[in-house]
């Protein structure tokens, strides 16, 4: 949700969430303990101004729609009447219950999706969802939210370890060649969170496409072992896909200038090579 719009408001852009879109009518019936019909239409005008909804005239009405990308990803799916999946498949049995559950046993009515636009697939980007309350009016309690910086997802935006296996997708390294002088960390692609390293602690070559456990070789160009690095995730684990390497070898120094050569060897032995140049 946006931080910057009153309970009032984000109760009104829940309800065109859930609903897809909305009349002012319909806001007014979702919401709990709901103002008049002209308080709840002012503040629709406000939000359209806003930017955060848009209309179209459906007869004599006024039907409300999200101009951004968040939405139901089962828009028909009705509230089921208890939130506990055991219970629902207990209610609807012999398959009736995914009329609500999803296969992975979620509820359908809760779902939903958001799309980002323009994400840079070179960057890690950290995304999180918070939830929130109205508050308690008659008891002067306020809306309370969870914080936006508390265990947030770090995931680069790049195929899914699934998509890759699927696809046939093969390991790539970026950039390459790596050099020094183009600045990367005062571009915003290096130590986007701010760490107060040096520079040169900082500086990262990534490897994309990976497998979700395999072994990294790095080799120069005489055939020695400059690093290996160890890739184990979960498949479910956003950053199953990627993993970097931070110019440091084996021995503790920084890397030089050179042609290097890479491994990826995953879990069952199969291994791609490439390679890559740094420029420092």
């Amino acid at each position: 949700m946006h931080h910057d719009l009153s309970k009032r408001e984000r109760q009104i852009m829940e309800v065109i969430y859930r609903r897809g879109k909305a009349s002012v009518r319909e806001v007014l019936d979702d919401i709990p303990n709901p103002p008049s019909y002209s308080a709840v239409r002012a503040m629709m005008n406000i939000l359209e101004n806003k930017g955060f909804i848009t209309h179209v005239k459906v007869g004599r009405k006024y039907v409300y729609a999200s101009t951004t990308p968040i939405k139901k990803v089962y828009p028909q799916a009705p509230k089921p009447p208890v939130l506990q999946a055991d219970s629902i498949r207990i209610l609807f049995p012999n398959g009736a219950d995914t009329l609500y559950l999803t296969e992975d046993g979620f509820i359908k009515f809760y779902e939903y999706e958001y799309t980002f636009e323009g994400l840079l697939p070179t960057v890690p980007y950290w995304i999180n969802v918070t939830a929130f309350d109205y508050g308690s009016p008659k008891s002067g309690l306020a809306a309370l939210e969870t914080s936006p910086t508390l265990l947030p997802v770090v995931n680069y935006a790049l195929p899914s370890s699934t998509a890759i296996d699927e696809e046939g997708l093969e390991v790539f390294v970026y950039p390459n060649p790596y050099r020094e002088d183009e600045a990367y960390r005062a571009r915003g692609f290096e130590d986007r969170a701010r760490s107060g390293l040096p520079d040169d602690r900082t500086r990262l070559v990534h490897f994309a496409n990976l497998p979700p456990k395999c072994i990294i070789r790095i080799y120069s160009l005489d055939g020695d072992l400059v690093r290996e690095i160890s890739h184990d995730f979960d498949l479910a684990d956003p950053l199953s896909n990627h993993d970097t390497w931070d110019l440091i070898t084996r021995n503790s120094q920084q890397a030089v200038s050179g042609l290097y050569y890479w491994t990826v060897e995953d879990d069952t032995g199969n291994t791609q090579i490439g390679r890559f140049a740094l420029i420092m």
